[in-house]
């Protein structure tokens, strides 16, 4: 069909645009018609670089639409176009990065001789690193910062490492998306700017989906719910730690089996840990409830670790029970080793994104949760738009 309009109406179809006023190469690329998209650029020289009316030329349309295809028969026709810029000063790294197209940046990244789009800043002084933490994109943060030419202590022209944009762009109580995104740029000890400058005309000029932003004041009140919650959830931990110490069971005399009496012990000691630490946690949060802000923000630093560390050594006080209390059969044996080892891996990486960003120590936290959080990173976040982590 297309080679049939091409025909007759060669100067009506360069010249025709859609209802947003894009041109037709700009449409092909944005809804990935990668034929039509050769086949444009095939018989029209010079349509590549016709801006649509948003400030986007066609291989931008590819980029934000995450069409690989649209971008390669691009590059591979017009390979200048790499070097194109929108209104807002923006390569098409700027753009996969700020729409969360993790494929079209591993693309870019894969190329060496695209290697000066890494660092190139827009008109705001952003960085692609930048727009991805701004967008909350934790898997482009991460390929990006893994990448060695990527220099994570860049700023743009209002004083902001990418680890400053985040802190100042997330909320009190921050998503899931935003955790990880803050996590993946500590993990690789992102710097912050010496000086970090007011908080004003900071993001691009047309807001996005995807920045969290509140306008809602912080309150003590906002914060009851949840030292009630963890609260509650401390008291318990403390309970069960407190009925198992003293419900455990002997190893018999003569024990031919080594493991009981190891098992026995890292009880002991996972059940002590447990509990004095529910007990720390349960006090501090008792403080929490006289209902200063500041007070609370502070107790959930010492807290939520406190209460991390006795929910994982709880459950390695109830894995280790279980191999003092069960028979000698090996395949059950095995079973609880597999289990437990499942689960406590699992909860290991639940726990870390919860209680990281209360954390005052993240160059400690960098080298202990590197490798947990890209599992994390793996098994959670899909590629391009994450929209289920919010």
């Amino acid at each position: 069909i297309l080679n049939l309009l091409l025909v007759p109406n060669r100067q009506n179809l360069f010249n025709a645009r859609d209802e947003e006023k894009r041109s037709v190469l700009s449409y092909a690329a944005s809804v990935g018609y990668d034929h039509g998209v050769q086949r444009l650029l095939q018989e029209f020289e010079n349509i590549a670089y016709v801006r649509d009316p948003d400030g986007f030329f066609p291989i931008h349309s590819a980029c934000r639409r995450g069409h690989m295809g649209a971008l390669k028969a691009i590059l591979q026709s017009r390979p200048d176009t790499i070097e194109l810029l929108n209104l807002q000063g923006q390569n098409v790294l700027h753009v996969a990065a700020e729409c969360g197209k993790t494929e079209v940046v591993k693309y870019i990244l894969r190329k060496e001789k695209y290697a000066n789009l890494i660092n190139q800043k827009d008109h705001t002084g952003n960085t692609p690193l930048h727009l991805a933490t701004m967008f909350w994109y934790p898997m482009i943060v991460h390929i990006l910062t893994k990448d060695g030419r990527v220099n994570v202590g860049e700023q743009n022209k209002l004083g902001f490492t990418a680890l400053d944009a985040a802190e100042e762009c997330m909320d009190l109580n921050p998503t899931f998306r935003e955790r990880l995104t803050w996590m993946a740029l500590v993990c690789v000890g992102t710097p912050r700017a010496l000086k970090l400058m007011p908080y004003d005309s900071f993001l691009a000029p047309v807001p996005q989906e995807g920045i969290i932003q509140s306008n809602e004041m912080p309150s003590a009140k906002k914060y009851k719910d949840r030292v009630n919650t963890l609260l509650l959830l401390a008291i318990l931990v403390a309970t069960v730690a407190f009925s198992a110490g003293f419900s455990v069971t002997k190893v018999p005399e003569g024990e031919k089996h080594w493991y009981k009496p190891v098992a026995l012990q890292v009880f002991v000691v996972s059940n002590t840990i447990a509990m004095y630490s529910s007990v720390l946690t349960t006090v501090a949060l008792i403080w929490a409830q006289l209902g200063d802000l500041v007070l609370i923000l502070n107790v959930f630093k010492v807290a939520l670790p406190l209460l991390g560390i006795a929910l994982i050594f709880m459950s390695f006080a109830f894995l280790a029970g279980m191999f003092v209390v069960v028979g000698n059969q090996l395949w059950l044996h095995v079973l609880l080793l597999a289990s437990g080892g499942i689960f406590l891996g699992m909860l290991v990486l639940l726990v870390v994104p919860f209680v990281c960003p209360y954390t005052s120590k993240p160059s400690l936290f960098r080298y202990v949760w590197r490798y947990p959080f890209w599992l994390l990173l793996m098994l959670i976040v899909r590629d391009d738009n994450d929209d289920d982590l919010e």
